[in-house]
């Protein structure tokens, strides 16, 4: 049954989308390109919003079948619904960065209470035991990650095949290294759901996926790292390995801007993927390559360490440190770039 609920998923965001986009275009919803966008043609936007409707409902019937726990479950129907929404206003009517910030806080505190916050971290004689500081740094990363994608979609198909890949490689991870099979079907179930959207978005964006989907994304995928990681401990090093196109570009980006005195919370074109796809003229190659970084590189050591054939620090070592060079070299951060 779970294999015919992934196909709905698919088939269904993939008939929203179409939808939305003829909706957007009636009603003039698109979006412009000015000084600091990566596109030179109106588009309309607000396309994530087929994958929120897709996973929640496709969520909840997963629930109702047995497949899923009520805590996620809730975490992604009630405070991933209140995200997305939020996005979806502010694709069309601006609102505060602080008002946005306050909300997406309000619903990292709800999902961390209903997670359980983080566990301890314990891999041979390293031991770190959270405690009540577990749910002030899981607030902390849902808040992050959440910002973290929107960060990145910026350029057409790119945040899409983050997430297409980033749930399917982990969820073949969680399939050979763990018997917790709700958490493998989940990312099974995400995968599917932005698959649908993003044949609208890719190799030429026809819809843009918004805030709306942007954000939902990046809470979304943050509170099922936090679930695997309180079913399966260990399994948070293989998802902050996989992470770490979308983590180093956008971590990096931000640091170098507040460093630099910049408004770092305006919009730019300063991201390693930006630059990026101006040097090669195309968005579709830079799209591309994150495909094969994620699949071919940061998937075998998220894999190896996951089945404890390479130790997480190399790992996380081979994964970070020739990404940080590589943003570092192409002057991610710097406006004039």
């Amino acid at each position: 049954m779970i294999f015919l609920i992934i196909t709905f998923s698919f088939f269904v965001s993939l008939l929203l989308t179409y939808g939305i986009k003829s909706y957007a275009l009636k009603r003039g919803l698109v979006q412009v390109p000015n000084s600091r966008s990566s596109h030179t043609k109106a588009t309309p936007h607000g396309g994530g919003l087929a994958i929120v409707i897709t996973f929640v409902i496709s969520t909840i019937i997963g629930y109702l079948y047995g497949y899923f726990e009520l805590d996620i479950v809730l975490t992604i129907s009630i405070f991933g619904a209140t995200i997305a929404m939020v996005g979806f206003y502010d694709d069309h009517k601006p609102m505060s960065v602080l008002s946005r910030l306050l909300i997406q806080i309000a619903c990292s505190v709800g999902a961390i209470l209903l997670l359980g916050g983080l566990p301890t971290i314990n891999y041979g004689i390293f031991s770190l035991e959270f405690g009540y500081l577990g749910y002030f740094i899981g607030i902390l990363f849902l808040v992050w990650m959440t910002n973290l994608y929107n960060f990145m979609d910026g350029i057409d198909g790119f945040a899409s095949l983050e997430a297409i890949t980033t749930t399917g490689c982990m969820a073949i991870v969680l399939m050979v290294s763990t018997k917790f099979e709700s958490i493998w079907y989940l990312n099974n179930l995400l995968a599917a759901s932005v698959f649908g959207f993003f044949l609208w978005n890719f190799p030429k964006a026809k819809i843009f996926m918004g805030d709306v989907g942007s954000y939902f994304l990046g809470f979304v995928s943050g509170a099922i790292m936090i679930k695997s990681w309180n079913l399966t401990i260990d399994i948070i090093f293989s998802w902050v390995i996989l992470l770490a196109v979308f983590i180093t570009d956008a971590t990096f980006t931000l640091v170098s801007r507040i460093v630099r005195g910049e408004q770092f919370y305006s919009s730019h074109r300063s991201h390693a993927y930006q630059i990026m796809s101006r040097l090669l003229g195309s968005h579709v190659k830079v799209s591309l390559i994150l495909v094969a970084l994620n699949v071919l590189w940061l998937f075998p050591l998220a894999f190896f360490v996951a089945t404890k054939n390479l130790h997480p620090l190399t790992g996380l070592a081979a994964s970070y440190l020739p990404l940080i060079i590589g943003v570092w070299y192409l002057g991610a951060g710097k406006e004039n770039n």
